[in-house]
């Protein structure tokens, strides 16, 4: 784990306080700054009156680099279960941005879970300043052109957009895996079945919480 680190952490406060506890206490001891729609007592909070959309992710995302001071940011969001082993991850270059692959996805309903072929957003880790360039940019240019699907939530993940500022990107795998929390509330979708998705995913697994590595007495965790 760096010393120079800092988690960024947003949320739009509408996730179960129960949920939302059990991540934040999952959470390592580092320099942390939460943008929220409503008070919270985590790191140095800022709250965010505008209304909860695509773009005011991205306003929040911004307003929590520019409150940060440390050299490098991990993403953190409310409804993800970090593993410990994701914030040993040290960046080796600027002008990069990192994406934990290591993922599954579990349905609160049921405990069903996949994992497959992602980087999310959520395991992002990079220098500040090259997300500070980003984002001003990505603003900018939904300010101008609206927000569409086509610009995607991950940075750099494809070229779909020629952005002025480039970084390059790469992936790391951790030993064991973040959790995405799938709750029914999320901002963005989630697919259960390879055949849900247009480009069809590799290292397609299914299981449940009883068969995620590196997470004994999940279900008692998540009490499923």
């Amino acid at each position: 784990m760096s010393n120079f680190a800092s988690i960024l952490y947003y949320s739009d406060s509408q996730l179960d306080k129960g949920i939302e506890k059990l991540c934040i206490d999952h959470l390592p001891d580092l320099p942390t700054v939460s943008v929220t729609k409503e008070p919270l007592d985590l790191g140095k909070n800022i709250v965010s009156t505008t209304p909860k959309s695509y773009q005011s992710l991205f306003e929040d995302i911004l307003m929590g680099l520019e409150a940060a001071t440390e050299e490098i940011v991990f993403f953190v969001e409310a409804d993800i279960l970090y593993h410990p082993n994701h914030f040993e991850f040290t960046p080796s270059y600027p002008n990069t941005v990192y994406y934990n692959g290591n993922y599954w996805v579990v349905r609160m309903s049921d405990g069903f879970a996949v994992h497959y072929n992602m980087g999310p957003l959520s395991g992002l880790c990079a220098f500040r300043e090259d997300m500070l360039k980003h984002y001003r940019e990505r603003l900018a240019y939904i300010k101008e052109n609206g927000f569409n699907y086509k610009m995607g939530f991950e940075p750099f993940t494809h070229k779909r957009v020629k952005w002025k500022y480039w970084c390059n990107m790469e992936r790391f795998y951790p030993p064991y895996p973040n959790l995405d929390l799938f709750h029914g509330n999320n901002l963005t979708r989630r697919k259960w079945s390879p055949d849900k998705f247009q480009t069809k995913p590799t290292f397609w697994y299914e299981g449940t919480v009883d068969t995620i590595p590196g997470w004994p007495n999940l279900r008692a965790i998540l009490k499923l």
